[in-house]
């Protein structure tokens, strides 16, 4: 996960995607360019899967979980 799913996460997001280098992630490897570019192919299923995983911590320890929609936005050149 790159982007936490904060109310205020869009500058974030859009760091992602603005074609200027982005700061490195922990679990990624050193020298390797983290914008998120649309000519390259991502693992779609895999990145759902891992957000739906990510996301069922989250509801987990919100106490207001029921009361609250969560969702995933997904971004895709359509590749």
């Amino acid at each position: 996960m790159l982007v936490s799913f904060r109310r205020d996460n869009r500058y974030d997001l859009l760091g992602w995607m603005d074609g200027t280098p982005t700061g490195r992630p922990r679990h990624a490897a050193a020298g390797y360019d983290f914008e998120l570019p649309a000519h390259r192919l991502h693992p779609i299923a895999g990145t759902l899967q891992s957000a739906g995983t990510y996301l069922q911590g989250v509801i987990a320890d919100d106490p207001a979980a029921t009361c609250r929609p969560y969702r995933v936005v997904l971004v895709t050149d359509g590749l």
